[in-house]
């Protein structure tokens, strides 16, 4: 995979990528939680950061 200089991403660049890419989709499970559960947005926030910081853990 190259991006438009020819060059190898960086490890930085596909961080970046990556994390925009689970704020995505913590967007979306944050909606669909809060329409079937009614959570409130701080425990949702909380279990999603949970989820979040194990991911990069395993990212890095």
């Amino acid at each position: 995979m190259k991006n438009e200089l020819g060059r190898k991403p960086t490890g930085a660049n596909v961080k970046r990528k990556l994390h925009s890419f689970l704020q995505i989709i913590r967007n979306l499970l944050i909606s669909k939680y809060l329409k079937k559960r009614k959570l409130s947005l701080q425990s949702t926030n909380f279990l999603i950061l949970m989820v979040l910081e194990g991911t990069n853990v395993a990212i890095t």
